[in-house]
């Protein structure tokens, strides 16, 4: 039987601190599953750094879980790096927030890094963590609009990686070329360059 409280309470003994009482009630609510859930708001309860941890090892087993706000909660580098831990393979999850904590520049750069390669991630707010530099935030907000981008480029698929995109522009380009949708013409090999003149290539006098 799933008891996300009693897993909280474990891990919070692991971390040698007290469960808190707002995060007991969240987990214990006899409506709340982890299964299904799709929201979770922590924000603005004082979890602390090792409270963080502990929360985060309990709640990656949410497998349907699209936005997490964990702002102003304490997090610092350790529950950052839990963090890229536990949701590194996560394939829903597409906004967090982390804003207004003390995560120093090790703990952003490894959030910077986990938000460029989970394309799923939309949405990642980083925001008043005083080492936030430009270059961080420039690299996140690049990322994040490359995602969004993809995300409307393969919304026939619902939501896929790149590779996925990737396959599907190589199939696209196979059959455009194939024997039968040239007429019965064969197709013209790459020019100097790489480039390859189509069908339509243009006649020179």
């Amino acid at each position: 039987m799933e008891c996300p409280d009693k897993s909280y309470e474990y891990r919070c003994v692991e971390y040698d601190i007290k469960p808190n009482a707002a995060v007991l009630k969240k987990l214990g609510d006899p409506n709340f599953s982890l299964r299904t859930v799709t929201s979770l708001d922590f924000s603005w309860i004082p979890l602390g750094d090792s409270g963080a941890c502990a929360l985060l090892k309990v709640i990656k087993d949410s497998p349907n879980l699209q936005k997490l706000n964990m702002s102003s909660t304490g997090m610092r580098k350790q529950s950052a790096l839990v963090f890229c831990d536990m949701f590194h393979n996560h394939k829903c999850l597409a906004e967090v927030d982390l804003s207004s904590n003390f995560l120093d520049s090790e703990a952003l750069c490894a959030l910077v890094d986990f938000a460029e390669r989970t394309f799923s991630i939309t949405l990642f707010d980083l925001s008043d963590n005083k080492d936030l530099c430009l270059g961080l935030q420039v690299r996140l907000r690049k990322s994040l609009e490359a995602h969004r981008n993809l995300g409307q480029a393969s919304s026939p698929y619902g939501r896929s990686s790149p590779f996925r995109v990737i396959e599907d522009l190589k199939k696209n380009i196979t059959e455009i070329n194939s024997p039968s949708s040239l007429g019965g013409m064969s197709p013209k090999s790459p020019s100097i360059g790489g480039f390859s003149e189509g069908p339509f290539q243009r006649n020179h006098v």
